[in-house]
């Protein structure tokens, strides 16, 4: 959603002074189609249920403006075609009013190339190419940025090189390049070069586009609040990073490729991290073991007393499950989303749930995805049920005789799990 010119103290001020000027009334109130246009517009901005605003187009005409263009401010792929059928002057006229354009191109939908409409004043824009030739059509987002744009957000397909056209926004807040994305000639460096000329950027992943030079720049970017890459970085350079001044200051989101030992180099550093996720590689340190690394690594993440979301990736270690491994993880009284997935064999003295998976008495958790060497025993996912009734999602790798469980999850939506009778299987709930 587009944000509104005015934070809510300041419209609440602002309403207040005006109501001042426009009462109709003995008793003090007000009619709302007495009040100035501009401020209509700045309430009908924070409408965001798009039935209120179809009912208010209705009401009366000093209404149906304001109204319809609070409702074109947040556009679809259906109302982008629409726009295709109406005349240049009501088209132009609508095009100006989006802020915010979510696309989704498709085979039987539309195409790349039928992205000819360009609104001046975009603030937001969202790509979802799933085509299945995506190759023969890039899409062409050098031509939808313009200096409005404050977020970019492309999830799948293939781009023309936008970077350059990057370099003429001064206020873009958000850059998100999905790792499956190709930015067809687009270069590691050129990303590099235009990070510097983005002093307000809070958010970046740069998918393919990730490299060494930008997880320093980013170490050095004031203003990032959530950074992502997808490149292994070794364990001198976290180490180059942490010894800079304010490294990562103020740094709420954080995805990283590299060692145990990085990770826990850096960690105490990131005081401010709420949501954390971490590919970790089987490099060691000397004298360091696959057990001990795991086990380090779990002991630094206890230690962020903040985290509300937790992806942690261990591949290649093949060891048993070090003792008491995932033990710090009840230090973390507001975790909401744990992912683990890992090669490591859970011991067999484990003899319950709360053992194996330990978590904070305040921890109201609700999505839950645990995948390692071995299956979890079944009653086990009986006692997640008991002990966690916020649990939205449930998935879990191989565990035993499904179809003896009895499960009552109060809040539970979806549960995927891989049953030795039935190779896989999904449940909504």
């Amino acid at each position: 959603m587009a944000e509104s010119g005015l934070s809510s103290v300041c419209l609440h001020s602002y309403l207040n002074d005006m109501a001042e000027l426009v009462v109709s009334a003995s008793d003090g109130s007000c009619k709302l189609t007495n009040l100035p246009t501009e401020l209509i517009h700045t309430i009908f901005e924070n409408i965001n249920n798009e039935r209120d605003l179809v009912n208010l187009m209705v009401t009366c005409k000093t209404l149906t403006q304001p109204a319809e263009e609070a409702l074109w401010r947040i556009c679809n792929t259906k109302g982008y075609i629409k726009l295709s059928n109406m005349t240049v002057e009501k088209r132009d006229r609508l095009l100006n009013w989006i802020q915010k354009l979510t696309l989704r191109l498709e085979d039987e939908g539309m195409q790349p190339t039928g992205l000819t409409m360009r609104p001046p004043r975009l603030q937001e824009l969202v790509i979802e190419h799933h085509s299945t030739a995506p190759l023969n059509s890039p899409v062409n987002i050098s031509s939808f940025v313009t200096n409005s744009l404050r977020r970019l957000d492309i999830r799948n397909g293939v781009t023309d090189n936008f970077i350059p056209a990057l370099s003429s926004i001064t206020g873009l807040k958000h850059l998100f390049i999905a790792a499956e994305v190709e930015v067809r000639d687009g270069d590691a460096r050129q990303l590099l070069r235009v990070l510097k000329t983005m002093p307000q950027l809070v958010s970046l992943f740069a998918g393919s586009l990730s490299s060494i030079g930008l997880f320093l720049e980013a170490a050095n970017h004031k203003v990032i609040t959530d950074f992502s890459v997808i490149v292994h970085v070794e364990h001198d350079t976290v180490m180059r990073v942490i010894q800079l001044p304010n490294a990562f200051v103020g740094l709420r989101r954080l995805c990283l490729w590299t060692s145990s030992s990085a990770v826990c180099q850096i960690l105490p550093k990131l005081t401010s991290l709420e949501k954390l996720q971490l590919n970790v590689s089987p490099v060691l340190l000397p004298g360091e073991t696959l057990a001990s690394a795991a086990a380090n690594l779990f002991r630094a993440i206890g230690a962020m007393n903040k985290l509300t979301l937790l992806l942690v990736l261990l591949r290649g270690f093949h060891v048993p499950l070090p003792d008491k491994m995932f033990q710090p993880l009840a230090n973390l009284p507001h975790l909401e989303k744990l992912t683990i997935h890992a090669d490591l064999q859970p011991t067999a003295q484990l003899s319950e749930v709360d053992e194996f998976l330990p978590l904070h008495p305040s921890c109201s958790l609700k999505h839950l995805h645990v995948r390692l060497g071995q299956g979890l025993p079944a009653d086990w996912i009986q006692d997640l049920a008991k002990n966690h009734p916020n649990l939205e999602t449930l998935i879990l790798g191989r565990f035993v005789k499904f179809n003896e469980l009895s499960i009552t999850f109060p809040a539970l939506k979806e549960m995927t799990f891989v049953d030795p009778e039935v190779s896989y299987c999904r449940t909504n709930m």
